[in-house]
């Protein structure tokens, strides 16, 4: 129920990376993360209003490249013209919300939700090590494939949760849907990063760097299509034997390396810190459509 809504790939490959996880001596279960499904609302309240306040001092006086004009507000609006239209848009909003009238109702309670979700975040912190989540809700899509902001955003579901609490993230490839790569995320404790980087490293070696590989295949194969021969991306025949196939997408992601006395890695590498055995929450809010409301509004009761 939690993750309806997401796309197929990402479901298969958090449960593909549950079970390696488990393999490498970390216990995994499923936590909740109330407030998260409201983040995407509040982050695009707050990152506006921050760049709306930063980006403010260039107006090609000081800082910044500055378009020719005869006149002072000419030349300024010359200059702030060369804003790409996602950079106005975000101008246009955060301006918006830090304007008089609409401070508290937009601004104010964005910043007290952001308390409310650092808060869950500690809590869930005192449970487990570390938090497994897609990255997004749907697979890497080609380039230029979706022309609606608001799309776009939602893909942000999952990760403005680590912007809005400052918690360390790490994203890493987990698997493909069809040819496209899906990605999942791991969230430490603040301060953690290095639990973060050895979790990620002790995952690639139990897969052999399998979701590091594209997916070459026959056209009938998933719907990929294959490198010509002789591109310099193509797996080449070695010594007259044909080079190893790539594990499908979407299948298993190899038998996870036998670990070593304490439940570390073959590298000696600690997964999380501190001996053997440690527990992995994986974090589940509600789906993008799936209900909790969206997020701080004028119209809305409480932080």
């Amino acid at each position: 129920e939690a993750l309806a809504g997401n796309s197929p790939g990402g479901e298969r490959a958090l449960e593909e990376a549950l079970k390696v996880f488990r393999a490498l001596g970390l216990s995994g279960r499923e936590v909740s993360w109330p407030s998260l499904p409201q983040a995407l609302a509040a982050y695009y309240i707050l990152a506006p209003a921050e760049a709306s306040s930063n980006l403010a001092r260039y107006d090609g006086t000081l800082y910044g490249r500055r378009a020719e004009g005869e006149e002072v507000e000419g030349m300024m609006e010359a200059t702030r013209a060369l804003f790409g239209l996602e950079v106005k848009r975000r101008v246009l909003v955060g301006t918006f919300v830090l304007s008089s009238g609409y401070y508290e109702a937009y601004y104010g309670r964005a910043q007290a939700f952001r308390r409310r979700l650092k808060a869950e975040a500690q809590a869930l912190f005192r449970e487990v090590d570390l938090l497994l989540l897609p990255t997004t809700p749907h697979p890497a899509f080609p380039f230029g494939a979706r022309r609606d902001p608001l799309a776009m955003y939602r893909e942000d579901l999952y990760t403005v949760g680590a912007n809005l609490t400052g918690l360390p993230a790490l994203s890493f490839p987990a698997g493909f849907e069809g040819h496209l790569p899906v990605g999942l995320q791991l969230l430490a404790p603040w301060g953690e990063d290095e639990r973060l980087l050895r979790a990620a490293l002790a995952f690639e070696e139990a897969t052999a760097r399998a979701h590091l590989k594209a997916p070459w295949g026959r056209p009938s194969d998933g719907g990929r299509l294959p490198l010509p021969h002789g591109h310099p991306a193509r797996p080449q025949a070695q010594g007259g034997r044909a080079p190893p196939s790539p594990p499908c997408p979407g299948g298993g992601l190899g038998a996870s390396r036998p670990r070593g006395a304490g439940g570390a890695a073959p590298s000696g590498r600690e997964v999380p810190p501190g001996g053997g055995g440690g527990a992995l929450g994986v974090a589940l809010p509600l789906s993008p459509g799936g209900g909790g409301g969206g997020g701080p509004g004028p119209g809305d009761h409480g932080a």
